[in-house]
């Protein structure tokens, strides 16, 4: 039997070469109690080196389990970590800047609920910022796809907080002594229902749309609606214009399957038309619903640390092979040798991905 690594050693620039290879990191070997070393971090992005809201998440695992990190910096290379035990209790974390909370809660999410303790997370940063999944998704994707495999949280959005401000909190609360279960997600099952979430945020001081223009979020999701009532799929529409620090729109698209969930966002930014941003996402959606693929693209790569730790074989579909789906299946088998993780197309050219624990 393949034996449990002492120390495990990643090079930061292979694969994806992204913050998320730390976020997995820190997630299995704070689990797993196994330090590891990063060097190159991040070496292909244009911003070399940790961020600050990687460096929230290297400092926030080093105190909530009392671990030891060697090297953490904004900028830095290389770093070490050593973990102590897991994380329990109730925290506030403050990124500090827009930096994405969904990503803080991901490496701090899977070691509170292997607790015996659990606990809760109020992180404070941007929660609908680009390249990463808004509040919205989380709540209404990546928690109902993780009760798929046994594991639960519950999430509430207090503020919200867009880029380049930030300024949102979000809360996560995580029970105690969860073991993910494994999943055989081969067929998609029927769709019951896409529901629509368009929100533009704006600051309280700033002027309103005046009496007879048609709100920005309202233009996202009925563009969003228009389109998929062309192509035969009906939706409901949930339009928002909260507080915030600053403004920001964004409009997802939500496919309910059951218990299974897929979620679809557009951006808006300074210039480009509410419409533009709702049909995209409605495109988004219904080339995946015109597809047989079971789970999205950014939950795919969410999946492999859950059903890695899990007590049987997993075997998903997903629409496409990514570099963060191969890079994450890396880091995991660097930790754990015994799991192997196959992703291969299939007739359809959909990327069949089995997680076999037990190698």
């Amino acid at each position: 039997m393949t034996q449990t690594p002492s120390m495990v050693h990643l090079d930061g620039s292979q694969g994806e070469g992204g913050g998320q290879m730390l976020r997995s990191s820190l997630s299995l070997s704070n689990i797993l109690g196994i330090p590891f070393s990063m060097e190159k971090i991040r070496a292909r992005r244009q911003k070399t080196g940790l961020r600050p809201q990687h460096l929230t998440a290297v400092e926030a695992s080093a105190k909530l389990c009392e671990g030891e990190v060697e090297g953490a910096s904004v900028g830095a290379a290389q770093i070490r970590y050593n973990p102590n035990h897991l994380p329990v209790g109730e925290h506030k974390i403050d990124i500090g800047t827009a930096g994405a909370t969904s990503l803080l809660l991901h490496a701090l999410y899977y070691p509170m609920a292997w607790s015996d303790q659990g606990g809760k997370l109020r992180l404070v940063g941007g929660t609908h910022v680009d390249k990463a999944p808004t509040f919205d998704y989380l709540n209404n994707v990546w928690a109902p796809m993780l009760r798929t495999c046994g594991m639960d949280v519950t999430l509430r959005l207090h503020r919200y907080g867009f880029y380049p401000r930030g300024g949102g909190m979000i809360e996560a609360v995580i029970p105690p002594n969860q073991r993910p279960k494994p999943i055989l997600f081969e067929k998609r099952p029927e769709l019951e229902r896409i529901s629509i979430i368009a929100l533009f945020g704006q600051p309280p001081d700033q002027k309103r749309p005046s009496t007879g223009l048609t709100p920005v979020s309202q233009r996202m999701g009925r563009a969003a609606q228009e389109l998929l009532n062309q192509l035969e799929f009906q939706a409901s529409v949930l339009c928002s214009e909260p507080e915030a620090s600053c403004v920001g729109a964004v409009c997802h698209v939500i496919c309910h399957f059951g218990p299974l969930r897929a979620g679809f966002t557009a951006w808006g930014w300074k210039g480009r038309p509410a419409e533009q941003v709702g049909a995209e996402a409605a495109a988004m959606a219904a080339q995946f619903l015109r597809s047989d693929a079971v789970v999205d693209e950014w939950m795919s790569d969410q999946l492999l640390l859950p059903l890695s730790l899990a007590d049987g074989p997993s075997v998903f579909l997903a629409p496409q092979r990514t570099g963060h789906l191969t890079t994450n299946a890396e880091i995991i088998m660097k930790f754990l040798p015994h799991v192997r993780i196959s992703i291969e197309p299939d007739a359809k050219g959909l990327q069949r991905v089995e997680i076999h624990p037990e190698g």
